[in-house]
């Protein structure tokens, strides 16, 4: 430091100058010099005189650390490791050198796996180096100071900053010589031996007078096989007479896998024959194209495709390009999203437009182009557009039931006759066109088509037969008012005019953990959403499970893990590892800047915890550790002395680790997560605000460390989750920066939603997240109880009967979901409906069979009002809702009731809320959102649906705020019916559907998010 009456700019320069005083003060006589110390392996034998060449793989270099003796001379120490000085060391090294050798150590496994003190500064190969970071370590040291020493003190290392190896042709008299040439940032290496450093780096030795000079640099381009081989070749003399063979048949294949040159420019090497791209083009129809690719250099053709490259004189380089050039050309033609280079291929999609596509756009850019070649097998077709607008037909037929009709469409423009099913799906594909076998392209953005194409689509889910001939149900006259709309001719036969008249004319006229106590000696008065997390934790530790708490910031995340700890000490499980007679402690590893508020967090919310903070190593202050811990109940450190301590700390198994501030370790590569994955402890805990910033993997590096096993392998996590989340959220950007975004988007915003809800349902039991917005005062409890109800034995016999049809019928149709999905519904509404009462599938026939479902109700409905109780209850089918009412009436029970039909809703509303009403009767659809209905304490789900979302509306009706009482849920559940599937499913879904089924009516809208399996598992 200057002196006080220095001038000012002195002291404030000095101010910036390096200075030791935040971290290891040097010793009085320095730190001892620390050098990196090459050899070069397998030399004697090279410069043996038998040994005429030598290869690259019988020589290798190997380095340690080495330290300076007082004469100069350069060896291994005691006391130097490869991770610096050991503990017993009286050595005294740089820090920022220690920790530049310990990651350089961390780059090769076996580095420690046989020394008890992990990495004794012993001889290591350096291709046994991670290549990742090796050559940025080495780079480094230099930057640090560390010289680069060999075995002697003649020997000489040079970094050099890159290396390639190339085939170097040069003139030998009348033939050629072929030899390896090795150069240093471009320059040509004039040693004879050559190596290499794993597929990373290359190496080079020049002998001298008593010394060695080795030249290493890590390889531009990454080293291959094909170079490895190379560098293992001896000279090759390619005679005279031979050069033109060695020209055509070798030559191309040599320049395609190595670089060669001609350093002091004796031959000329000649440019390889460039290929062209042929294909030869031939249509089926107007509707489909067909293509095969090949390649021809010169008069000499090849198959598009096949494994010749590697024998054969073909330019793969020039090859790859140019399908890369005509990949990029086809691909901005509209139908040709993604087009890929084959063999063969046929192009027919989009009703046939992608065939014309690629005759009318395709073909004539790519015969603009030098180096592709079309050659059209035979005429190709012309399209010509029809401008007349479709014309729909309707016919009736009669098929021999007496309740069903064949149904005829037939569209037809300027007198053509167009299949409808063609039709239909171009515009489910939202096409404005449509290609016909002949030629002629017909405009399908008629209005009246896609209306046409939703009724038929609904006619077909109705039919009994859906996969058979198209027909209508006498009982339809409302879809046949509609369909007849959207038609410009319709005939009617005899038998249907006479069935449905009447009828078309009325259409035409009008989860929680265990409450856990709190620790006796917590001081703090926890909120709610702390007391929660205390349970959680207290249940993971139960359990051995580790775990992440993600609670926002400020919201004390530091008093809920010291209760927990709390509990524990004071709960002592006898499975916990004792030290010196006593439980093992707890170790907090934490920034150095809050190492202290967690004592003084500690004395004020825990003060009956034994807590000591570490704030030097073990080694400086000569503590022991086992004498230490003894007794404690915390051990609070600083991630650096966590990494320079940790041989010492890992003979202990600690009751827990706690990573306060996780994000420091959320680098899965990083020393400190390694350590933390390897530390033994019962459990462990990472404590963190952000558990990921900038991408998923940064979760996946802290569950390695509290839940190992769960989060599986880096590949496997990042392809299942990490890619599909991170091309979503680019997906997304995309949609909010550019006017135009594909179908690949959408998909892949799509399943970055399946994947984020799976990894969410997944990470549940193992990480708590409360952010600020969302910890909101405590709600009373709520108890949820589901009730098994067992069917009569005549409604399960018809149930069972119904079951075996509808399942058959289901199974059936799976195969094409999408087009089927209306009638799959349609059953499976069926089903859940019959498990509520047999009379809402055929009222007449089954009046008279019981409903153990309404049995059950009201045996729980007549104890919640004699105890002065009020209840909700809610169904998703309204005449079954109304059944209830009936039963309620009789029972005596007032009631208000309310559906999408109810028109007086505000009043039925307040009489529920302000009259002495016990029961609330409500359709899930009209009722299940948008009221607050606190003055209800009990709530009824007369039918479970497998969107738990929904259900979860309802409840909310009355446990939310303003609630003072406990709430409890009942679900009414029929045994071993659909709705025990659709419990099971509830359980397995937790993302929210799209839409939801609808009344009993027969109006059913989809929830499309139900997959093939999900729909089997209801039927199992």
């Amino acid at each position: 430091m200057p002196p006080t009456d220095a001038p000012l700019w002195r002291r404030q320069l000095t101010a910036l100058m390096p200075s030791h005083a935040a971290g290891r003060r040097p010793p009085p006589g320095g730190y001892v010099p620390v050098a990196l110390q090459f050899r070069v392996d397998g030399i004697t034998r090279a410069l043996a005189p038998t040994t005429p060449f030598t290869a690259a793989s019988e020589i290798g270099l190997s380095i340690r650390p080495a330290c300076q003796s007082a004469t100069g001379k350069w060896a291994a120490s005691v006391g130097l490791t490869w991770r610096g000085a050991d503990a017993y060391s009286r050595l005294e090294f740089d820090p920022a050198v220690e920790q530049w050798l310990a990651d350089l150590a961390n780059l090769n496994h076996e580095i420690g796996r046989y020394y008890y003190w992990a990495g004794e500064a012993r001889w290591q190969r350096l291709s046994d180096f991670s290549d990742a970071g090796l050559w940025p370590l080495l780079r480094a040291g230099q930057q640090l100071g560390v010289p680069f020493v060999g075995v002697t003190a003649k020997d000489e290392i040079h970094l050099a900053h890159r290396a390639a190896i190339q085939a170097n042709v040069a003139q030998d008299g009348d033939g050629l010589r072929l030899t390896r040439l090795l150069t240093f940032d471009d320059q040509p290496a004039r040693a004879a031996l050559l190596g290499a450093i794993g597929h990373s780096g290359l190496f080079a030795v020049e002998v001298g007078s008593g010394g060695r000079a080795v030249t290493l640099a890590p390889a531009q381009p990454r080293l291959t096989d094909d170079h490895l081989r190379l560098l293992d070749l001896r000279a090759v003399a390619v005679p005279a007479d031979e050069i033109d063979d060695f020209m055509t048949q070798y030559y191309p294949v040599l320049r395609r896998r190595l670089t060669l040159t001609s350093a002091d420019g004796s031959v000329s090497l000649p440019s390889p024959v460039r290929p062209v791209l042929v294909g030869h083009v031939a249509a089926a129809s107007a509707q489909r194209v067909d293509v095969v690719w090949g390649w021809r250099y010169g008069p000499t053709a090849y198959p598009f495709g096949d494994d010749s490259l590697g024998t054969s004189p073909r330019d793969d380089a020039a090859e790859a390009s140019i399908v890369a050039e005509v990949e990029q050309a086809v691909a901005g033609v509209p139908g040709f999203v993604g087009f890929q280079l084959r063999a063969a291929g046929s192009f027919g999609g989009g009703g046939g437009l992608q065939a014309r596509a690629f005759i009318e756009t395709v073909l004539p850019q790519l015969l603009d182009r030098p180096d592709v070649e079309i050659v059209e097998d035979q005429p190709l077709p012309q399209y010509r557009d029809i401008a007349a607008g479709a014309r729909i037909s309707l016919s009736t037929s009669d098929s021999g039931d007496n309740d069903w009709f064949d149904l005829g469409v037939e569209i037809t423009a300027d007198g053509i006759v167009i299949p409808f099913q063609d039709v239909f799906v171009a515009l489910a594909a939202g096409r404005t066109q449509l290609v016909l076998a002949d030629g002629e392209v017909v405009r399908i953005d008629d209005p009246a088509l896609a209306r046409l194409r939703d009724l038929i689509d609904e006619a077909r889910a109705l039919d009994d037969t859906p996969t058979g001939p198209l027909r209508i149900s006498r009982y339809q006259a409302g879809l046949w008012s509609d369909l007849a709309d959207v038609a410009d001719d319709v005939v009617q036969a005899d038998a249907w005019r006479a069935s449905v008249s009447e009828l078309i004319d009325l259409v035409n006229r009008g989860e929680a953990v265990k409450p856990v106590d709190l620790p006796k000696g917590l001081t703090a008065q926890l909120r709610p959403y702390q007391t929660q997390a205390f349970e959680w934790l207290s249940f993971l530790h139960a359990h051995r499970l580790g775990g992440i708490l993600a609670d926002d910031m400020g919201l004390g995340k530091t008093v809920e893990v010291l209760c927990w700890i709390a509990g524990a000490i004071e709960r002592p499980d006898p499975s916990v590892v004792r030290v010196g007679g006593a439980p093992a402690p707890f170790l907090v590893v934490a920034p150095a800047s809050v190492v202290g508020n967690w004592v003084t967090e500690a004395a004020r919310f825990t003060p009956a915890l034994r807590v000591t903070a570490l704030t030097e190593t073990l080694g400086k202050s000569g503590t022991n550790l086992a004498e230490l811990v003894a007794g404690l109940d915390i051990v609070v450190m600083s991630y650096a002395i966590f990494r320079l301590d940790y041989d010492e700390l890992a003979q202990i198994t600690w009751q827990g680790l706690v990573l306060d501030e996780a994000q420091f370790v959320k680098n899965a590569r990083s020393a400190s997560n390694g350590l933390a994955r390897s530390l033994p402890a019962r459990v462990k805990l990472a404590v963190t605000g952000t558990p990921l910033e900038n991408d998923v993997m940064e979760l996946w590096a802290l569950l390695t460390i509290v839940a190992p096993g769960f989060a599986g392998s880096a590949k496997a996590f990042k392809q299942t989750y990490g890619a599909p989340i991170a091309r979503a959220a680019m997906a997304r950007q995309r949609q909010r920066f550019t006017a135009h975004v594909g179908p690949a988007d959408d998909e892949a915003i799509q399943l970055g939603a399946d994947r984020l809800a799976r990894l969410r349902r997944r990470l549940r039991p193992l990480m708590l997240r409360r952010t600020k917005e969302l910890v909101a005062p405590e709600l009373p409890s709520r108890q949820e109880q589901t009730v098994a109800v067992s069917l009569a034995p005549r409604h399960r016999a018809i149930y069972d009967t119904y079951l075996q049809r509808e399942r058959q019928r289901v199974l059936g149709l799976l195969g094409d979901l999408d087009r089927n999905r209306f009638a799959v519904f349609r059953s499976l509404n069926i089903l859940r409906r019959l498990a509520l009462d047999a009379s809402l599938i055929e009222p007449a026939k089954y009046a008279g069979v019981p409903s153990a479902k309404l049995d059950t109700l009201m045996e729980q409905l007549d104890e919640v009002v004699a105890s002065g109780h009020r209840a909700l209850v809610f169904s998703q089918f309204t005449t079954f809702l109304a059944k209830a009412t009936q039963r309620l009436t009789r029972a005596g029970i007032d009631f208000a009731y309310l559906d999408g039909h109810t028109r007086s809703r505000d009043k039925v509303i307040a009489r529920f809320r302000n009259e002495d009403v016990p029961v609330f009767c409500l359709s899930l659809k009209a009722g299940g959102f948008g009221l607050t209905l606190t003055e209800a304490d009990y709530v009824f789900l007369l039918d479970p649906w497998w969107n738990p979302a929904t259900e979860q509306q309802a409840i909310d009706r009355t446990h939310r705020i303003g609630q003072t009482r406990g709430v409890m849920v009942v679900r009414l559940v029929s045994q071993g019916t659909i709705e025990d599937k659709v419990m099971a499913l509830q359980a397995r879904k937790r993302e929210v559907f799209n839409s939801v089924l609808a009344d009993d009516a027969g109006e059913t809208s989809f929830a499309s998010a139900l997959s093939v399996d999900d729909i089997r598992s209801l039927l199992d």
